[in-house]
């Protein structure tokens, strides 16, 4: 189970998240041979409670390069060349 929540113009999150919050997390055990019934739960420390804390420095108004393709070459790598 979690939370999250953008800050500071969406350049900062925190996050928030429980892990087993009812601890049900177990497992059960019953052994039988001749003379002896053997039965056991086993339980182990699985409650997690985090707290995530993330901020982006960096420009956010960065344009993205895009490369044309160009047909004709048949190589698919925009290079022209044969190896």
């Amino acid at each position: 189970m979690g939370f999250k929540k953008f800050i500071w113009d969406k350049k900062g999150t925190i996050k928030l998240s429980i892990d087993d919050p009812a601890n049900l997390n177990n497992f059960r055990n019953t052994l039988t041979t001749n003379n002896l019934v053997s039965t056991g739960t086993y339980r182990w420390d699985n409650q997690r409670f985090r707290v995530n804390f993330t901020y982006n420095f960096g420009n956010t108004n960065v344009k993205v390069n895009q490369r044309s393709v160009n047909s004709g070459d048949g190589d698919g790598g925009g290079k022209g060349g044969r190896n």
